[in-house]
């Protein structure tokens, strides 16, 4: 019941040069924020459609509603451009 030395053909291979629990989050994180964007989408679409509770304006009319449409929307652009779907991963290099 000893220590298995590791095998050096298992050392050389890249894949195991460092933790893959980056790239394992990262694709977690991007299913969120699809699924964030999704969210927007409805959440759009009620402002269009709904009217303020005891009230005759629309809700997309409202400051308080499109602040926080505002502020969701840009978390949501900052965690896509965490991710790198825009900008140097997407265009090889950077943007100028």
């Amino acid at each position: 019941m000893g220590v298995t030395p590791v095998d050096e053909r298992f050392l050389a291979n890249p894949m195991h040069i460092g933790p893959s629990f980056n790239i394992l989050m990262t694709e977690i994180s991007s299913v969120a924020v699809g699924m964030g964007f999704g969210v927007i989408d409805a959440y759009e679409e009620t402002l269009r459609k709904g009217v303020i509770p005891r009230g005759t304006t629309k809700r997309i009319d409202d400051r308080g509603y499109q602040v926080y449409y505002g502020e969701a929307v840009a978390l949501l652009e900052t965690a896509r451009a965490a991710l790198g779907r825009r900008g140097w991963a997407v265009h090889g290099g950077l943007r100028t």
